[in-house]
């Protein structure tokens, strides 16, 4: 039995995968950054992110199935802004989404260049201070390697070249090189 994507999805064609990212339900959650002198608590929104490795487009069903189900999904927290979850943004566009693959492989990324190793890892990213932020650096080191190993096993195309494509159409403020097909608009006005 053939499995589809679900809908609504957004559908990206990189040089040798094509992705579909969607998001579940948003959880708001505690910001980090809440200072505990304040009167206000701060939240922002917790969004499930899917990422699937698709085949291309079935024309009988016109959707997408999705290319082995057992090995072909990553799921991963994104944490969005303040802001957002003060306006009550639930739904993150197909700009946001490429935007939080980026946070993704760019944590994949950080593995790979501190040469997978920890000690590297700690001195490039400034945790070596105090015992606590060698604590929070042990525990980003270990998802920064879950990242990779995930994208690793899911992507076709190299991680960099990704960061790279993503990063251009950032910089150009264009999604439409990447996007072959949502049902939203692709950024907010």
């Amino acid at each position: 039995m053939t499995n589809y994507a679900p809908n609504p999805i957004t559908v990206i064609q990189l040089p040798e995968d094509l992705i579909g990212l969607y998001h579940s339900d948003p959880t708001p959650v505690e910001s980090p950054w809440n200072d505990e002198n304040s009167r206000f608590t701060q939240y922002r929104y917790k969004f499930p992110i899917h990422i699937l490795k698709l085949q291309d487009k079935d024309p009988k069903t016109n959707a997408y199935p999705i290319a082995d189900q057992n090995t072909s999904q990553i799921t991963f927290d994104f944490y969005d802004s303040i802001t957002n979850c003060t306006n009550h943004t639930e739904t993150l566009l197909p700009a946001d989404l490429i935007n939080a693959l980026q946070c993704f492989i760019d944590d994949a990324i950080s593995y790979d260049q501190s040469d997978f190793d920890l000690s590297n890892f700690l001195y490039e990213l400034g945790y070596t201070d105090t015992p606590t932020a060698i604590k929070q650096g042990i525990a980003t080191f270990k998802g920064c390697k879950e990242a990779y190993d995930q994208a690793s096993s899911l992507f076709t195309t190299d991680l960099y070249d990704i960061s790279n494509l993503i990063n251009e159409c950032e910089n150009n403020n264009d999604y439409t090189s990447l996007i072959i097909e949502t049902n939203q608009p692709i950024t907010r006005n």
